[in-house]
């Protein structure tokens, strides 16, 4: 909980002190240049995101692991690591979830409820008449989180939605096969409003 809140902080001052990326370059820069100092070690946006909540993986156009062998930063990566902080982490834009608060006592039910609703809303779309879905571009972007292939991805995203329609008719959808699976477009506008 503690880095979910950090991270999100952290992009709040970010969005302040730096101004909202609006390209490839700006977002680089937004996510590993503005830091905080804690316990003597200092911890970029990507630090936290791919180092410590996803047990030093590689982030999204990175050529290495966050942290190195040496790094005295590395005890601190989860392992294993939790997919659904994806769903807690908000780096400000639109196609963001939504911002919350996450406690040490809660974190697991917490990160449950974020999960529900950003893809029990707009992060997955099914039309089961197409046999088509359309997920949040953050299931492309950190997919090997979620599964190895387009059918692990269905299948973990299916089991987090709350019982109903959505997660009848994709369970469905994935008995019967050839589901045809796209990634949505990721609004990178800031987001100003209380969502």
């Amino acid at each position: 909980a503690f880095y979910i809140n950090l991270y999100n902080m952290l992009v709040i001052h970010a969005v302040i002190t730096l101004g909202s990326p609006n390209n490839t370059w700006q977002r680089l820069k937004f996510f590993n240049t503005m830091r905080y100092t804690v316990g003597g070690q200092t911890f970029s946006l990507q630090d936290i995101e791919n180092g410590i909540l996803r047990g030093n993986r590689f982030g999204v156009g990175a050529f290495s692991r966050p942290f190195s062998a040496k790094d005295t930063r590395l005890r601190l990566a989860l392992n294993p690591f939790e997919p659904r902080i994806h769903f807690a982490l908000v780096c400000g834009a639109l196609s963001c979830p939504r911002l919350r608060a996450y406690t040490a006592e809660n974190v697991n039910s917490e990160l449950q409820v974020a999960t529900l609703e950003f893809l029990g809303g707009d992060g997955c779309v099914i039309n089961p008449g197409k046999k088509h879905a359309a997920l949040s571009r953050i299931l492309s972007w950190y997919g090997v989180d979620f599964g190895t292939n387009k059918t692990e991805r269905l299948r973990w995203v299916a089991e987090q939605l709350a019982s109903g329609e959505k997660k009848e008719t994709l369970e469905k959808m994935l008995s019967e096969g050839s589901i045809k699976l796209t990634f949505q477009f990721y609004d990178w506008t800031l987001n100003t409003s209380n969502r």
